[in-house]
């Protein structure tokens, strides 16, 4: 009986890692190396909110969503002097104009890694703001119409759930810019929440 038992289990166990070998194959689109569970809120179609794209200069887009108070939210994403892409200031505006910032933006939100340099022997300080990453992709789209966000500057955009995918690589910046690591970003902007998911790709030990 006992036997029976384990073999039952041990069959079961078999067929469950199976199954979600399968499921894991299933996906197929741009953001496969992104956790399960980070896929699923990308392309569920409950929430939405009704939001406006603005492309304000060559360095700046504005999100815009009013809440049903009446007030107005602004989310920025602008881009650096070096070349990647931050989210700015998450901030409410009310009727008469009044700007106050909810979040403050304007650095890396999600991390910067200190690594060993090994040509000048040192511990150092890498990411955007220490001047050693670099954009590869910007992309934006809207993943309930599935349409593109890329409106011309100065002109606007209805979205319902905004995807923001930026690949960057991390260099060692004392030793000619050597790579030594890819970063994928995905943000998703639904009226007053934001979520990012980010995996970073270690290419050199």
């Amino acid at each position: 009986m006992f036997k029976k038992i384990v073999l039952i289990v041990l069959a079961f166990t078999l067929a469950l890692g199976c199954t979600n070998a399968k499921a894991a194959g299933f996906v197929t689109n741009s953001i496969t190396d992104l956790s399960m569970d980070a896929q699923h809120y990308y392309h569920t179609k409950v929430d939405y909110a009704d939001m406006v794209v603005t492309h304000v200069d060559d360095e700046l887009y504005e999100v815009l969503h009013y809440t049903q108070s009446g007030k107005m939210l602004k989310l920025q994403l602008y881009k650096t002097a070096w070349g990647t892409w931050n989210l700015g200031d998450f901030s409410l505006v009310d009727n008469t104009g009044i700007q106050k910032t909810v979040i403050g933006g304007g650095t890396d939100w999600e991390y910067v890694f200190r690594v060993f340099n090994p040509i000048t022997q040192n511990l150092e300080f890498t990411g955007g703001n220490h001047g050693s990453e670099v954009c590869s992709s910007l992309v934006m789209y809207d993943s309930v119409t599935g349409l593109a966000v890329n409106p011309a500057i100065g002109e606007s955009m209805y979205v319902n759930r905004l995807v923001i995918e930026e690949d960057t690589t991390i260099l060692l910046a004392n030793v000619d810019y050597l790579p030594y690591a890819n970063v994928k970003r995905v943000y998703t902007v639904v009226g007053d929440r934001v979520n990012l998911d980010c995996k970073v790709t270690f290419t050199r030990d």
